[in-house]
């Protein structure tokens, strides 16, 4: 575990699974990370990875991993990808996916955060009465333009990306655990579950009323997350 002492959860402790070798990886890579990270208890999985899925049928290569992380209590936050509107990467498109678009520091919608609709017309882990099933990403947006992040040899460097808003949101799910009592109070999939909806139904709505594909719900919020937390007794 690596202890960190600065961003968005500082007292945060870090789990990391190398899955890539810096420019690419396999699918088999990314799924054994996501089984160590299980594994290992962690609290939150922040995958800001991803590869362009066009159309609008998405592939369930994620769904199971996902689904067990989810059971486990573990929400898993994804980067929804760099190819702007009417785009979406795997598996930030994954329906059980907490996709992260990117906004700048106007709260603008970054040009080239990705948002778009999917369809699930067959799927193992869904009830075939439910199908076809039509459904939005991202779920939220954060901060992911001209962000200050390490690089080796202790070094810094700006970058812009929803790889960057990711771990805006995984940081805030910490956060949020470690402000409240929900760790020991609740568990499971209820857990999961409870942490992503304080999240999402606490954001900064920026575009049209509801869910949308530029900013999902809005731009998360965590003091008032924590805030709502608080106020239902966690």
């Amino acid at each position: 575990m690596i202890k960190l002492n600065f961003g968005v959860a500082p007292e945060a402790e870090i789990a990391a699974a190398l899955v890539l070798n810096g420019t690419s990886g396999t699918d088999a890579q990314i799924l054994a990370g996501i089984e160590w990270a299980i594994q290992q208890q962690v609290d939150v999985i922040s995958m800001s990875l991803g590869g362009l899925t066009l159309g609008w049928e998405v592939p369930d290569s994620y769904t199971e991993a996902i689904l067990t992380a989810l059971m486990a209590g573990i929400p898993v936050v994804t980067a929804i990808g760099n190819e702007g509107n009417q785009t979406t990467g795997t598996p930030g498109n994954d329906y059980l996916a907490f996709s992260v678009g990117a906004t700048d520091y106007r709260d603008r919608s970054a040009g080239f955060s990705g948002g778009r609709a999917h369809i699930i017309t067959n799927s193992p882990y869904i009830n075939p009465e439910n199908l076809p099933l039509v459904y939005s990403k991202p779920e939220v947006s954060a901060p992911g333009v001209a962000i200050n992040s390490s690089i080796p040899e202790n070094k810094w460097a700006v970058f812009n990306g929803t790889s960057m808003a990711t771990p805006h949101v995984a940081g805030a799910l910490a956060l949020l655990l470690s402000a409240t009592n929900i760790r020991d109070a609740v568990s499971g999939p209820e857990k999961a579950f409870l942490v992503q909806d304080l999240i999402t139904g606490t954001v900064e709505e920026l575009g049209e009323s509801g869910k949308d594909h530029r900013y999902g719900f809005g731009r998360i919020d965590v003091l008032r997350a924590i805030g709502l937390a608080k106020t239902r007794g966690y």
